[in-house]
């Protein structure tokens, strides 16, 4: 499913995509639940160069020290999540990296789930019990 965000300008975006400019997407790993907004326990940016046939992904700390943006306090970068969702996480990831989200992917253990299982699955082969 798809939302737009005030914090992304999809027609910048669009431009970047027809300019074969470099794009950056947030990748959020969450642990919502019902009655639960939950955090997001896993924060990566994949920048995409599509001139120079390349990508870099870096992973966040879930305990990096930020300023929450919306909040106007340090916390964990993780507790963006909590405290509004994936908006809030979008504008604290930008002011932490000091960079501009073009697109995120949100998924929960359910979603995880469910790609592994689109796949073929993932064997994992464990010699203890």
């Amino acid at each position: 499913m798809y939302s737009e965000f005030p914090s992304i300008d999809t027609n910048v975006v669009k431009d970047k995509v027809n300019e074969l400019e470099p794009l950056n997407i947030l990748l959020l790993g969450v642990d919502a639940r019902p009655g639960n907004s939950g955090r997001s326990d896993a924060l990566m940016v994949l920048s995409l160069n599509p001139n120079e046939n390349r990508l870099q992904l870096i992973s966040i700390p879930r305990d990096s020290r930020t300023l929450i943006i919306g909040k106007g306090y340090e916390a964990k970068i993780n507790h963006a999540y909590a405290y509004c969702g994936t908006e809030m996480s979008i504008s604290t990831v930008e002011t932490f990296l000091d960079i501009n989200l073009d697109y995120y992917v949100e998924m929960n253990m359910e979603g995880l789930a469910e790609m592994a299982d689109s796949v073929g699955g993932i064997k994992v082969t464990n010699k203890l019990d």
